[in-house]
């Protein structure tokens, strides 16, 4: 989802969504090329993106109609990931939260592992829309305003 997202922003190369990958963590992680190649492959047979020859040689992936309906669909996990990563960069460059609030972090976490009621697909959404929100105003510019 991430490469899907990106190529989304704008038509990138291979060795470009290496370094993006590799920025959005603040340098704490960078793809192998073993890894990103065979994700654009599949990528491409699952008609999301579609990749062009240019004068380099090398291919240039752009995202397909089939791709930006994936994105859309999967807007809250994307949402997720970034948010993670940048929480990852942040870390990796020693911005670890106040203590309070990492153990509030660890007691949302064991109250997710030990929630009493069953996972179906009305509660899953209903925790990532509660954890979502939370999210959103962590990010927001000012307390209680929620990013567009």
């Amino acid at each position: 989802m991430l490469l899907l997202w990106l190529i989304g922003e704008k038509p990138r190369h291979g060795y470009e969504l290496i370094k993006a990958v590799e920025q959005l963590v603040g340098g704490a992680y960078s793809p192998s090329p073993g890894s990103v190649y065979p994700i654009l492959s599949l990528l491409e047979d699952m008609g999301q993106i579609e990749g062009t020859s240019t004068e380099s040689a090398r291919k240039l992936f752009a995202i397909t109609d089939e791709g930006r309906k994936v994105l859309g669909e999967e807007r809250p996990a994307i949402e997720g990931l970034l948010s993670r990563m940048r929480i990852m960069a942040k870390t990796m460059g020693g911005m670890r939260p106040p203590e309070a609030v990492f153990q509030v972090f660890q007691t949302l976490k064991t109250a997710i592992a030990l929630n009493p009621h069953a996972w179906t697909e009305d509660e899953v959404k209903r925790v990532c829309g509660i954890i979502n929100t939370a999210i959103a105003q962590i990010e927001a510019d000012r307390p209680g305003e929620v990013p567009t």
